[in-house]
C-alpha cells in the first residue's frame, strides 16, 4: 500500500504499488516521503476524487465535467404604454410549436428563440441575448425557417446552455 497526498499536502485515498508505479512512471506523480512510501499527485484535494478511486479500486480514471451558464427569463413579456397600467401583456403563445426561449438547434448549432413571425421565420440568439447574424449564410437561410428548426428543450424560467467540456485525468 503506497500512501497519497495532493498537491496542498492533504491526504488522498492510498493505491496499491503498481498503480504508483504507474503514476511515477507516467510523470503525474512525485516521491514525497520513502519511509512511509507517499506520493504526491498534482490535483486538488476533491472528495469526488476519493470516490473515483474508491469506484474504480485504485485505477486510473477520467472525470469528464461540464461547465454551464444559466439565465434568468421572465414569465411573461409586456409592452409599455401611456397611462395608469402602462404594462400590457403580449401573447407568447405557439407559433409553429415554438415558444420564446425555446433551446433549438439551427444547422449543427444551438440558439435560443429571442422572436417568432407568424408568416413561420423565427429571430435566434445566444445565452447573452445577443441576436445572431446569419447574412452570411446562402440565399434562403439568411432568416432562419422554424421548419428547419429543432426544439431541444422547452422554455422555463432558466435558460441554459454548455459553454465547455472540462476534463480531469486522475
Amino acid at each position: 500500500m503506497v500512501y497519497v497526498i495532493s498537491k496542498t499536502n492533504e491526504p488522498l485515498m492510498p493505491c496499491s504499488n503498481v498503480i504508483a508505479r504507474l503514476l511515477l512512471k507516467q510523470g503525474k506523480a512525485k516521491v514525497k516521503r520513502k519511509e512511509p512510501f507517499t506520493i504526491q499527485l498534482g490535483i486538488e484535494k476533491e472528495h469526488y476524487y476519493d470516490a473515483c478511486v474508491i469506484a474504480t479500486d485504485g485505477k486510473l480514471f477520467k472525470i469528464v465535467s461540464n461547465l454551464y451558464k444559466k439565465k434568468c427569463v421572465s414569465c411573461g413579456d409586456f409592452e409599455q404604454t401611456k397611462g395608469v397600467r402602462s404594462e400590457q401583456p403580449i401573447i407568447t403563445d405557439k407559433i409553429c410549436g415554438f415558444r420564446k426561449f425555446d433551446k433549438v438547434k439551427y444547422f449543427g448549432k444551438e440558439y435560443f428563440i429571442n422572436g417568432r413571425m407568424s408568416s413561420g421565420y423565427a429571430v435566434l440568439m445566444d445565452i447573452n441575448g445577443n441576436k445572431i447574424d446569419f447574412s452570411s449564410m446562402p440565399k434562403g437561410f439568411k432568416t432562419p425557417k422554424m421548419v428547419n428548426l429543432k426544439r431541444l428543450v422547452a422554455r422555463s424560467s432558466w435558460i441554459v446552455t454548455t459553454v465547455a467540456d472540462i476534463q480531469n485525468i486522475a
